[in-house]
C-alpha cells in the first residue's frame, strides 16, 4: 500500500508545548461546533505524554457543556488503578467536566468483548469522530492497536486487545473509526520515535507494521478518505519531520 504524504507536520515548541497543542485543539472545537450547530466529540487516548495537553485544554474558556468526551482506549484495569487511562481522562479534565462536558467511559469490568460491544453501542451516535488526539509508541503502535495483533483489518467500532508478555489486555477504538474521524491530531514526542516516524510515511510498508498509518489521510484499503490530519513532532524528531514536508 502506498501513502501519500498528507499530514500537516508541527513543530512543537520546547517549552509551552502542551499549551501550544491545547490551544490548536480549542480552535479546532470552537470551528467545528460554529460549522456543525451541534455538540462535538473529541476522543482521547491515553498514556502520559498527553495529559498536560488535557490539563491546558480543559483550562480554557469553551462551551464545555457542547462538548462530549470519549475514549481512544483503555487497559482493562479497575477504574481507580494508576494506569486507567480513563482516571487520568478524568483527572486532567475535571475543570471542563464540572463545566458541563459530557464524559462517556471505557467499562474496563466488563469482559472484554461484552466491554467493546457495549462501547461500540455508546459510540454509535457520535461517527464519524469530529477530534481524536492520539499518540504513537516506539513501535508505530497507536491507540492500542499494536504492530503483529492483526486488528489493523478489523471493521469494528471498538476491538477487544489480547494481553501480550507484560502487557494488560486493552479496548481501543477500531481502525474505521480512527480513519473516518475529521480532525485528527498525532503527537509524537522524543527520539525514540524516530524509525516509527519513517515508517509512518513512507512509500511502501503495511498498516500492521505501523498502525499509526492509521493518521494519512490518503488512500488506505482503496476508498479516499477525507478529514484532516496533524502530525505534532518535538526537536528530537525535526529532522524526520523535515522529510515529510517535501
Amino acid at each position: 500500500m502506498s501513502v501519500a504524504t498528507t499530514a500537516n507536520v508541527q513543530l512543537m515548541n520546547d517549552d509551552g508545548w502542551a499549551q501550544q497543542i491545547a490551544a490548536r485543539l480549542a480552535l479546532d472545537l470552537h470551528t467545528l461546533l460554529g460549522a456543525k450547530n451541534r455538540s462535538v466529540s473529541l476522543a482521547l487516548s491515553g498514556g502520559s505524554t498527553p495529559e498536560p495537553v488535557y490539563s491546558a485544554l480543559a483550562a480554557m474558556d469553551l462551551p464545555w457543556d457542547c462538548i462530549c468526551i470519549l475514549q481512544v482506549d483503555e487497559r482493562v484495569v479497575p477504574m481507580n488503578d494508576p494506569r486507567s487511562n480513563a482516571a487520568m481522562i478524568r483527572r486532567a479534565m475535571a475543570p471542563a467536566l464540572e463545566r458541563g462536558a459530557r464524559g462517556l467511559w471505557m467499562d474496563s469490568v466488563l469482559d472484554d468483548f461484552a466491554a467493546a460491544k457495549a462501547y461500540a453501542r455508546t459510540i454509535a451516535r457520535w461517527l464519524p469522530l469530529d477530534i481524536v488526539v492520539l499518540g504513537m509508541g516506539d513501535d508505530g503502535h497507536t491507540a492500542s492497536l499494536f504492530p503483529g495483533d492483526g486488528l489493523t483489518g478489523s471493521t469494528a467500532y471498538v476491538v477487544d486487545v489480547s494481553s501480550k508478555g507484560s502487557r494488560e489486555a486493552r479496548l481501543s477504538l477500531g481502525p474505521s473509526v480512527l480513519l473516518h474521524a475529521d480532525t485528527t491530531h498525532l503527537i509524537a514526542r522524543g527520539a525514540s520515535k524516530a524509525a516509527a516516524l519513517n515508517r509512518l510515511y513512507a512509500n511502501d510498508g503495511t498498516l500492521e507494521e505501523t498502525p499509526a498509518r492509521l493518521t494519512c489521510r490518503s488512500v488506505v484499503a482503496g476508498e479516499s478518505k477525507g478529514g484532516v490530519s496533524t502530525l505534532w513532532v518535538d526537536v528530537a524528531l525535526d529532522a524526520a519531520a523535515k522529510r515529510l514536508r517535501h
